[in-house]
């Protein structure tokens, strides 16, 4: 039995443009290998002896592909000078597919894991003129009976029985030689889809094969499969046979900078060179291409452009329709939170931030009416520039990307003033920001004892029982809830400010030298010092305790400053107090977002957060006069946690 067959590699690849005006689709890279590449070798490893591939757009790189390929000794090029379809790519190639007894049909665009042979081994004991890979998903248009297809998008409308299927057809087939008998003579643009009907109606049968359970197939049709083929490949989760070692496929030729971060999966193409500065995170580079110094996420880099996996998507919003054409899109680095972060540049270099969220936001429209009230009075946020709440979509300011986080790191001398500056700015928020809800009659939710609640049973259900594994028998329980209670209790009488709620440095910026807040839509009224020590406790900075004790007195002193007087014994209490909610909070968060969420880069503060809640515990304990609150059953089982802690890092492979 001699076997053919031909590749279709002829198209435009119109929705991955712009990538398609440089790289044709069919010689576009999948973990590292050109689509067309990978096919050709499938096909000749399943025993073809010829293959025809049909050229149009960007012919010359088709054919470099196959240079490449390692098999172009039995590759016939046939060119289009006017594109034929589906179907007339097989008149034009008439003489090669005739010249054997059956021909395997491949699109170039189709990766997928399950072998040919069975396929073919099954269309010739069918008899079948035409036999079709079929998958369930996502275009079921293909309707089956009894193993075979008897109708086609409904065009025959043919009923069918209780046993009929509809299936998608995998863009993969098997033909006999007998094909050509209803296909015309000469070249002419044909749909295949018309000639399948033409076949039904003349009698001929068409076979379909139904690959192997848990098969892996992609059709590379968007942006958004062609990222998911290339993550799935590089991270070794389908073919592994000829997946990279790890998901960072670099080429011995590339040049990286020492410090350049590449994470998540990263495929880089030959002569790229990485500068100093830059962070790859879930990147496709391409051969020769230009990498700019700074965050990239979700691009695909070529010699002339960056181009993100959700440009096409984006670009379809209402919202997006307001700004001139030639925007840039570009990702921010993700946070805890669902919302996703993007950064436009305009062509005249100006910025946006656009924030997409969706309808399972209960904080969305909080985030509106927040965002303008806080700008209305000037208190820190950025201005809101259009909202779009169909589409769960916000434009606004862009503050710039130097977060407190970022400029304290390795700045131990200034950082103190940089806090200090911020501590200033907190009270400021808080003191005319609570003015200003009065003011205005702007409704805003209150830290109750309630919500105070809930945040120690956070603590405990996700930390404590998820992460840590440590569940209380019930008499411990009913100590700890009393303990809990007695601490909502305490923190409630204390006297409440406006708080920004996730006051931590990662939502701190500095634009031009000014402090700026994100990430707000969580603000209410609170015990005054929540704010405070999120900021000064907060698990991503290592603050010594003698700078966090002086720090607690400067944002005392903002405070008087804006007549706000607070004695110091009630304010060190006060901060304590509000330091066992806080701390409580964040490791709550870190449970849920890490086991929950699959966010595990936030176990790595697990530790250093359990060890701020257990100094604030000593200092209630210091406390001289200390006011009644007991706290025993709590330090015991925060003193259990820490090993236990440790073990579950190591097991989840967050601690060596």
């Amino acid at each position: 039995m001699k076997l053919n067959a031909i590749v279709l590699a002829a198209g435009y690849g119109s929705r991955l443009a712009p990538l398609t005006q440089e790289v044709p689709k069919p010689a576009l890279p999948v973990a590292g290998v050109p689509m067309l590449i990978r096919i050709l070798r499938k096909l000749k490893a399943a025993g073809v002896d010829r293959i025809a591939v049909n050229t149009h757009h960007r012919k010359e790189q088709i054919e470099e592909c196959v240079k490449r390929s390692g098999v172009a000794d039995c590759v016939r090029l046939f060119h289009e000078p006017d594109i034929l379809g589906t179907a007339g790519p097989l008149v034009n190639a008439r003489e090669l597919l005739t010249d054997c007894d059956y021909f395997l049909l491949h699109n170039s665009d189709v990766i997928c894991d399950f072998p040919l042979e069975p396929m073919v081994r099954e269309h010739v004991a069918s008899g079948a003129t035409v036999t079709l890979a079929v998958i369930d998903g996502p275009e079921n248009r293909l309707h089956i009976e009894n193993g075979e297809v008897v109708d086609i998008l409904n065009r025959l409308g043919v009923p069918c029985s209780e046993n009929a299927e509809s299936r998608t057809y995998a863009c993969i087939a098997v033909y006999s030689r007998d094909f050509f008998e209803i296909l015309p003579e000469k070249p002419e643009y044909l749909s295949m889809v018309d000639v399948w009907i033409k076949a039904l109606k003349a009698g001929r049968r068409i076979h379909v094969y139904h690959p192997p359970e848990q098969s892996f197939w992609s059709d590379i049709g968007s942006f958004e499969q062609y990222f998911d083929a290339n993550e799935k490949l590089l991270k070794g989760v389908v073919m592994k046979e000829s997946a990279p070692e790890s998901p960072i496929l670099l080429r011995k030729n590339d040049s990286i900078a020492p410090d350049a971060k590449l994470t998540g999966f990263v495929s880089i193409g030959d002569r790229v060179s990485i500068p100093s500065g830059t962070e790859l995170h879930n990147c496709i580079v391409l051969d020769d291409a230009r990498v700019e110094a700074g965050f990239h996420a979700w691009e695909i880099l070529t010699p002339h452009q960056e181009i993100h996996r959700d440009q096409r998507k984006i670009a379809a919003l209402e919202i997006m329709k307001s700004l001139p054409e030639g925007w840039r899109l570009r990702s921010l680095p993700e946070q805890g939170s669902d919302r996703k972060f993007l950064r436009i540049e305009l062509p005249d270099r100006s910025t946006r931030i656009l924030m997409l969220s969706n309808e399972n936001d209960k904080d969305f429209e909080r985030f509106l009416e927040l965002g303008k009230f806080f700008h209305r009075n000037a208190l820190f946020t950025p201005c809101l520039h259009a909202a779009s709440p169909d589409e769960y979509a916000v434009l606004m300011e862009d503050l710039g990307s130097d977060t407190l986080y970022r400029l304290v790191q390795g700045r131990e001398k200034e950082s103190f003033d940089l806090y200090r500056k911020v501590l200033r700015a907190l009270a400021e928020f808080q003191v005319r920001g609570t003015e200003a809800l009065d003011a205005d009659n702007q409704a805003i939710r209150v830290f109750s004892r309630r919500y105070l609640r809930w945040e120690t049973d956070y603590f405990r259900e996700n930390f404590l029982e998820r992460l840590c594994r440590l569940v209380p028998d019930a008499g411990t329980l009913r100590e700890l809830n009393r303990e809990f209670d007695a601490l909502a209790f305490a923190a409630e009488k204390m006297p409440y400010l406006l708080i920004h709620r996730d006051f931590q440095s990662q939502n701190i910026l500095l634009q031009n030298g000014k402090v700026r807040f994100v990430d707000y839509q969580g603000a209410r009224l609170a015990p005054y010092p929540y704010d405070a020590v999120s900021l000064i406790r907060d698990p991503y900075v290592a603050i010594p305790p003698e700078m966090r004790k002086a720090l607690m007195e400067e944002y005392r002193k903002s405070l008087a400053e804006l007549d706000y007087k607070l004695e110091p014994d009630e304010f060190r209490y006060h901060g304590i107090l509000a330091a066992l909610q806080r701390n409580m909070q964040t490791l709550g968060a870190y449970g849920f977002l890490s086991l929950v969420k699959g966010k595990r880069g936030y176990l790595r503060y697990a530790g250093p957060s359990l060890a701020l809640l257990r100094s604030a515990l000593e200092q209630l304990s210091e406390l001289p006069g200390e006011p009644a609150l007991p706290m025993e059953t709590f330090r015991r089982l925060c003193t259990a946690a820490e090993p236990l802690l440790k073990e579950r890092l190591k097991e989840l492979g967050e601690l060596s």
